[in-house]
């Protein structure tokens, strides 16, 4: 049986300012399928390079409804995704994994708040073009 055609589409495609200290932005997450989500960044015009790492610190805050469900900071990469044929750029970085149902049990009315605790100014050269994306994840 294959996968559905529409599984690893984002369910949130959307321009963030990594490098500004205490940008925040509501993402409200609605999902097709119960699976194992990634949020990452990624810059479809600039590929970046192998060589970027993440340096920053951004919370998220995983809401349903207006009830907050729990927080994680994240600080690093934990996964890449090359781009096909080329080793030297990558095609996603991954920086958090979570389940839908968040806590096992909410689907519906969920949200996530993600705030820039500490910028990562390296990412300021590639302003016109780095998103922020959460789609189910394409790692095993």
């Amino acid at each position: 049986m294959l996968p559905p055609k529409d599984l690893y589409e984002h369910i949130v495609n959307d321009e963030f300012l990594f490098w500004e200290a205490g940008f925040s932005k509501n993402y409200s997450l609605n999902p097709k399928y119960l699976d194992f989500y990634e949020l990452g960044l990624y810059s479809p015009i600039d590929n970046l390079p192998s060589s970027f790492r993440f340096k920053g610190i951004i919370k998220a805050q995983f809401f349903f409804k207006d009830e907050l469900l729990f927080e994680k900071e994240i600080g690093h990469q934990i996964a890449v995704i090359y781009i096909e044929g080329d080793m030297g750029h990558y095609k996603n970085v991954s920086l958090l994994n979570f389940e839908i149902p968040l806590l096992g049990k909410y689907k519906d009315d969920v949200s996530v708040v993600l705030t820039v605790l500490k910028p990562d100014v390296n990412l300021k050269k590639y302003a016109r073009s780095v998103k922020i994306y959460i789609a189910v994840s394409a790692i095993p």
